[in-house]
C-alpha cells in the first residue's frame, strides 16, 4: 500500500504561525528567530508566505512585514506515527517562552499535516486540518476544543433546517436546561463583510432631521408627510430638537433591530435614507451629516462590542483559527412550566410500552 501511495521515500511537514493574543498579531521575522529553536534543529527554517496563499482568518490577523509576507516556521520530519509527528510539534511550542505581559498568551495555528516526497518535496495527501493551540502558562490546549468541548452528559442540538431556531444549544441530559457558547474570534474579511452588510442596510433605513428652527406646524407637515408615504416619524427622546424618518419596517426594539426586506438588488439600490434625492423631497429641516447621525444613533443602540471580534456560535467557529478565550460567553437556557401529570399520560404510557 505504501508503493501505491509512494509514501515509502517520504516525509511530514507543517507549518507553524505563532500569534500575540488577544491581539491577532502575528510574529515577525525577527520574533520568530528570537524565540524558536532553529539554530539547534535541522527540521525547521522560517518561511514566507503571501497572504492570498493563505486561509481567510491567518491572512486577516494583524501583521506589520515589509511587502506584507506574512511569516511562520516549517517544520519537517521523517514518516512516522502521527501521534509522534505532534509530539515533536508540542515540544517546539513548549520551547517558545517569550515575554508577556497579563493577561497575554501565545497561540499556535498548525497548518494540516501534509505528506511529503522526499525526492522532491512534492505533496502527495494531507493527514489533518489547520488546528489552533494556545501556550497559557505551563498549559496546551486546543483553542476550539477548550472553548466547546462539555462532557458527556452534554448533547449537541445540530440544526438540520435553515429555519431552525437561530440557538445552537448543546442540552443537558437531565433535560432541564441548555447551553449556549459563544467564542470570541477574529473578525475576517467574510465576517467583516457580513457586518459592513447589516451596518449599510441599518443607515439605508433612516435618516435623522434637525428641526430645531422649525416651527411646530411645519414639524405637523413633516409628520403627515411621513405618514402619507408610509415613513415612520420617531421623534427621539434624548434629543428634542430632532427626530428620525425610518423605513416603516425599522425599528430598534429589546429583541434586536428589524431591517426591511430586501427582495432585489433594484430595492436594495433605491433604499436610501441619506440619498440627496430622498432628503431634498423631504418639506422642512435639516439632515444630520454621517458622523453626526452615527453619534446620535449609537446613544440609543451600541455598535457590535469588539470592533475587530465577532461573536461565534459552534458551527460558525473554525477549527484552526485562534480564539480569544478571554471573552468566551456561555448562555444558560431553560424553560420552566407547569407540569399537568394527567395531560403527559398518555406520553408516559407510550414510554412504558417501549
Amino acid at each position: 500500500m505504501t508503493r501505491i501511495y509512494k509514501t515509502h521515500n517520504s516525509k511530514f511537514k507543517c507549518n507553524i504561525y505563532p500569534i500575540w493574543m488577544p491581539q491577532f498579531r502575528l510574529f515577525t521575522s525577527t520574533e520568530i528567530y528570537n524565540n524558536f529553536p532553529m539554530r539547534e534543529s535541522g527540521n525547521m527554517k522560517a518561511i514566507s508566505s503571501m497572504p492570498e496563499m493563505l486561509s481567510a482568518f491567518l491572512a486577516s490577523y494583524h501583521h506589520c512585514e515589509l511587502g506584507e509576507y506574512i511569516t511562520g516556521v516549517e517544520y519537517i520530519a521523517n514518516a512516522q506515527p502521527l501521534e509522534q509527528f505532534l509530539d515533536g510539534i508540542y515540544e517546539v511550542i513548549v520551547q517558545v517562552k517569550p515575554d508577556l505581559q497579563t493577561n497575554e498568551w501565545i497561540a499556535f495555528i498548525i497548518s494540516p499535516v501534509e505528506i511529503i516526497s522526499e525526492l522532491d518535496e512534492r505533496r502527495i495527501t494531507n493527514l489533518t486540518e489547520w488546528t489552533s493551540f494556545s501556550r497559557i502558562e505551563n498549559r496546551i490546549i486546543t483553542d476550539y476544543n477548550f472553548e466547546f468541548d462539555l462532557d458527556d452528559s452534554y448533547i449537541y442540538s445540530e440544526k438540520v433546517r435553515s429555519w431552525s431556531d437561530e440557538q445552537e444549544l448543546f442540552v443537558h441530559n437531565s433535560g432541564d436546561f441548555a447551553v449556549e457558547i459563544f467564542s470570541a474570534g477574529f473578525s475576517f474579511y467574510t465576517r467583516k463583510t457580513d457586518l459592513e452588510l447589516v451596518s449599510a442596510m441599518r443607515n439605508k433605513s433612516f435618516c435623522i432631521i434637525d428641526i430645531s428652527q422649525r416651527s411646530v406646524k411645519e414639524v405637523v407637515l413633516i409628520a403627515e408627510w411621513c405618514r402619507e408615504r408610509e415613513y415612520r416619524f420617531v421623534k427621539l427622546c434624548n434629543d428634542k430638537d430632532k427626530i428620525a424618518i425610518t423605513h416603516k419596517f425599522f425599528d430598534i426594539t429589546n429583541v434586536g433591530t428589524f431591517f426591511p426586506g430586501i427582495v432585489t438588488w433594484k430595492y436594495w439600490d433605491e433604499l436610501e435614507f441619506e440619498r440627496e434625492e430622498f432628503l431634498e423631497q423631504i418639506p422642512f429641516g435639516n439632515p444630520l451629516k454621517p458622523e453626526e447621525k452615527k453619534m446620535i444613533f449609537n446613544t440609543y443602540c451600541q455598535e457590535e462590542k469588539y470592533f475587530n471580534l465577532s461573536l461565534l456560535q459552534y458551527s460558525q467557529t473554525l477549527s484552526g483559527e485562534a480564539l480569544d478565550h478571554g471573552n468566551r460567553n456561555i448562555k444558560f437556557v431553560t424553560y420552566v412550566g407547569i407540569f399537568d401529570e394527567q395531560e403527559c399520560e398518555i406520553y408516559f404510557e407510550d414510554a412504558r410500552k417501549n
